[in-house]
Order: C-alpha cells, then sequence, then structure tokens
C-alpha cells in the first residue's frame, strides 16, 4: 500500500536520544540496525556496510538517525529518496521514504513518529510537494503510525509468488 500525508505531523524529541544525519562510516551500524529492526522479514539478514557505503554513495538518498545519548547506539533510521509522482495530472520530483526502521529494543517510545517527523520536514524543506511511503498491509503498527501521521492510502498493489524450484 503506498501512503501520502495530508498534513506534517507533530513529533516531541525524546529525552536521551538524538536525530541526526548519518555519516557513510555508520554504514555497519545501518547494516545492524536495519536487519534487527525487519527480523520478521524474509530478507533479514541481508544488509551489510558495503552495501549501505554503495547504497550511500550512489542513490542520493537522505538519512535520518536516532542515536541513544551522544555518540551511542543507532536505534533507528529513516531513508528518504526523490522519486517521481503523478500528482494532479503532472509527474513531478516528490519524496518518498524508503525505509523507517526502530530497533525492537527502543520501540514504543516515540521515536519512529520523531523520525517520520524528520523525515517529512526534510521533504518539505527540500521543496518537494508531496511524500509517499509503501507499508505491508499486514504491518499494523506501521500503518497506524503512518495513518495516525495524516498518511492516507494512494495505491495498493499485492506481490504474487510463485516457487519454481522443484519438488521431489
Amino acid at each position: 500500500m503506498r501512503l501520502r500525508p495530508i498534513v506534517v505531523p507533530r513529533a516531541r524529541p525524546v529525552a536521551g536520544y538524538r536525530l541526526r544525519p548519518v555519516v557513510v562510516e555508520e554504514s555497519a551500524a545501518l547494516a545492524r540496525l536495519t536487519n534487527a529492526a525487519y527480523g520478521d522479514c524474509e530478507r533479514v539478514g541481508q544488509a551489510d556496510a558495503a552495501g549501505y557505503r554503495r547504497y550511500l554513495a550512489e542513490s542520493r538518498a537522505r538519512v535520518l538517525v536516532v542515536e541513544e545519548g551522544a555518540g551511542g547506539q543507532l536505534c533507528g533510521l529513516c531513508e528518504i529518496h526523490g522519486r517521481d509522482a503523478a500528482i494532479e495530472g503532472a509527474i513531478v520530483q516528490s519524496g518518498h521514504i524508503a525505509s523507517l526502521a526502530v530497533d525492537p529494543a527502543h520501540r514504543r517510545l516515540g521515536l519512529g513518529r520523531w523520525l517520520l517527523t524528520g523525515g517529512i520536514e526534510l521533504c518539505r524543506d527540500t521543496g518537494w510537494p508531496s511524500v509517499e511511503l509503501n507499508v505491508d498491509r499486514d504491518n499494523a503498527a506501521a500503518r497506524r503510525l503512518y495513518e495516525s501521521a495524516g498518511f492516507r492510502p494512494a495505491y495498493a498493489f499485492t506481490v504474487y509468488r510463485l516457487d519454481v524450484r522443484r519438488r521431489r
């Protein structure tokens, strides 16, 4: 399901944490965080430091992170891209939140909302007229967060899969 925001949500900073842009030297920490946050996903364990370094260098993505304390552990991330979107019949460059992830040990503290708000503000400050993101239909917690922040469904699709391995 693709969601678009209607309004910019409000979020307060979370005491004991800091929101900031990532630096490429944190690629290994980003990979660890991604693998921990998506622990129930079929692709878990596939993020690695080298892949994140390439991604940051080649994609022009902007990544915000939340860290515990100053110089502490990375606890969450928000990856933002520019991409083409159809708005009122025209194709325009718009924002896309490619990933929003919070380490399971740091969930339910408001970090996800803080990251989401930071990502939306970054898109707005870039001059993009809208922000989109994709969310799995089955991810009820993420959908509640996004919808409470003003996102509304704009497009839905289902991924079909056929296992073609030989069965014996």
